[in-house]
């Protein structure tokens, strides 16, 4: 598989977006912020419309290796992609319709989509019918899952665990004392600004108090050692919180960490802190502890990351990397539009050719906690999505004249084969059983030739009498022929020169690449960095 640029610590800059987005949640004002925003997890129906925006500025003058072009390209492909959502209808927390489209550099995709329960449909414009994913049945097949594991090792009890606390979460209720909690902690950035007036939301003009919030990379830190050395200041709040989800973390607690701490204590599985749990007065000092030790961890963390300027949260923002966040709430603090504006500037180079990445996102909502009806899509007919293992099985379901199949196909190149072979530069490090295994003759890479061929979704067919293999591309005439020791081969009928024989290798048949990906019309690129070669096949 094709590796792509090295993206270091956006796990961690997600986290500090989402707490930037949430940031600024003591009271301004007249208005309290954290009622606003635990407002949001109270709504259970609504209409609404949004749209997301991803844009990247490329770096024109930055000099590429071949693997870091082919990332750019799907980049660029990508750069000014927009998501409009005209029409949302939420009609309970589990029910949703969507009607919009997807506008990318081919022109605009219409669709509609909807969620049930049971399955998600999405159909574009110009298909026959929708796109089906089956989410009752990948349920139901978690749920046998438990059933085909060892009984003994617990998992049949803590899958069905699992499958308990997914319901629960379903429930806005159930995160509701969580959420704020954690919300109730964050500080204020210093960046905040509040104005009341009147603001259009679907045609109506309605009056909101309009609350604007800008982080910059020098504010990420700071906040964040500020949030986690309020959730460790109190005890009490942090008790009650653990003391309402006990009767949750208790048993998977005790499944999933008590056996390996059990026995590293020398308890034959966890029996001792399983008893202890028992003790609910007793497990809730355990439970509290060991979450302080965490944020005392994190916050050692955090410290050292503010300190150090290599570390690799500072090189995925870098120092012109902001955060502008705007929530409108009504006068019963609810949140009735929101607009965010997010700008990653990374250090140079972590991501090769592009200098920054730009995301907007825009939404906004009426007819909140009033009766809706969402507009559900049949899905008894769909194309089902979870027998869609080729690619091309999805492209046969939409007509090859439509944006979108144009785009999935010529543009993000979801049918192309890829293949990776890492070259072995030393003798006794040849491994020739190894699919992945690639060694250099002269300058020759030479590749096992039924990796190549399963890799690449080529047909491979062996004739044992001429000691030759034929690789073909399906659907295609693109073939060629190589006899085991021989020095020449016959690409789409005509004689050619190998830059090196075919070679058997403890019963692997190695062949030269780039004859081979010449003959079929394949890419090859070299890799330095890893010491690979690449092969795509479109």
């Amino acid at each position: 598989m094709r590796r792509r640029s090295k993206l270091k610590g956006y796990a961690l800059v997600l986290l500090c977006v989402m707490m930037a987005i949430m940031a600024g949640c003591q009271a301004v004002g007249s208005v309290d912020l954290n009622k606003a925003l635990l407002s949001s997890m109270e709504i259970t129906s609504m209409e609404g419309s949004g749209e997301v925006e991803i844009s990247f500025e490329l770096d024109d003058t930055a000099v590429l290796t071949e693997t870091e072009k082919e990332s750019l390209a799907l980049i660029e492909v990508l750069n000014h992609t927009k998501l409009h959502m005209e029409q949302i209808k939420q009609e309970s927390p589990q029910v949703l319709s969507v009607k919009g489209n997807l506008e990318v550099g081919r022109g605009k995709i219409p669709f509609q989509a909807s969620i049930t329960p049971d399955s998600l449909a999405v159909w574009p414009e110009g298909a026959d019918k929708p796109f089906v994913l089956d989410i009752a049945g990948l349920s139901a097949g978690l749920s046998g899952l438990g059933g085909e594991l060892p009984v003994e090792a617990g998992a049949t009890d803590q899958t069905q665990l699992l499958l308990s606390l997914q319901e629960q979460v379903k429930d806005p209720e159930f995160l509701k004392p969580l959420f704020a909690y954690l919300i109730g902690k964050l500080p204020n950035p210093d960046k905040l600004s509040l104005e009341s007036g009147s603001e259009t939301i679907n045609g109506q003009s309605v009056y909101l108090h309009h609350v604007n919030v800008e982080l910059k990379t020098k504010d990420i830190i700071p906040l964040l050692r500020s949030f986690v050395l309020n959730l460790m200041k109190d005890d009490q709040a942090l008790k009650s919180v653990i003391a309402q989800y006990y009767d949750v973390l208790s048993p998977l607690f005790s499944g999933f960490v008590g056996e390996i701490l059990g026995e590293a204590l020398g308890f034959t599985e966890g029996e001792a802190l399983n008893s202890v749990l028992e003790d609910k007065e007793a497990g809730l000092e355990i439970f509290h502890t060991e979450f302080k030790q965490v944020l005392a961890i994190l916050l050692v963390m955090l410290n050292g990351v503010g300190q150090d300027s290599e570390s690799e949260l500072q090189n995925v923002l870098g120092k012109d990397s902001v955060l502008k966040v705007d929530l409108y709430a009504d006068s019963g603090m609810k949140l009735r539009k929101s607009v965010l504006d997010l700008t990653l500037a990374p250090t140079d180079g972590l991501v090769p050719g592009v200098r920054s990445i730009h995301i907007k996102s825009s939404s906004e909502n009426w007819n909140v906690n009033e009766p809706v009806t969402a507009d559900i899509i049949p899905s008894e007919d769909g194309f089902p999505l979870e027998d869609a293992s080729d690619p091309e099985q999805l492209l046969q379901a939409l007509p090859p004249q439509s944006v979108l199949y144009q785009w999935l196909k010529d543009d993000l190149h979801i049918t192309r084969k890829e293949a990776s072979f890492f070259m072995m530069t030393e003798p006794e490090d040849f491994e020739y059983g190894y699919g992945w295994a690639a060694y250099l003759e002269g300058e020759t890479a030479m590749v096992p030739a039924r990796s190549l061929a399963d890799d690449l979704g080529l047909e491979l067919l062996w004739n044992e009498q001429e000691q030759a293999i034929t690789l073909t591309v399906p659907g295609k005439k693109n073939s060629i022929v190589l006899t085991k020791d021989s020095g020449t081969a016959y690409a789409n009928g005509k004689e050619i020169a190998l830059d090196q024989p075919v070679a058997l290798k403890e019963e692997y048949l190695y062949v030269p690449l780039r004859n081979v990906a010449d003959a079929i019309g394949a890419k090859v690129v070299w890799d330095e960095e890893y010491g690979s070669v690449d092969v795509s096949l479109d």
